[in-house]
């Protein structure tokens, strides 16, 4: 049995708005911290805010 899942739109937002501005990462026992690019515009910053609380991974601040 094949089973197609969609992603949640949040998720969707993350890959295709917000994860083209981070340049690194780094994965702790409590979450995975991004780096932004230099010049990331605050509407992504402030994007990834908004919806951090309903990916399915856990981002830190």
């Amino acid at each position: 049995m094949d089973m197609d899942i969609k992603p949640n739109k949040e998720t969707l937002q993350f890959f295709n708005e917000i994860l083209p501005w981070i340049t690194s990462s780094k994965k702790e026992k409590n979450g995975i911290t991004y780096i932004f690019k230099e010049g990331t515009p605050n509407q992504i910053r402030q994007l990834l805010t908004e919806i951090k609380g309903k990916l399915s991974f856990k981002i830190n601040n």
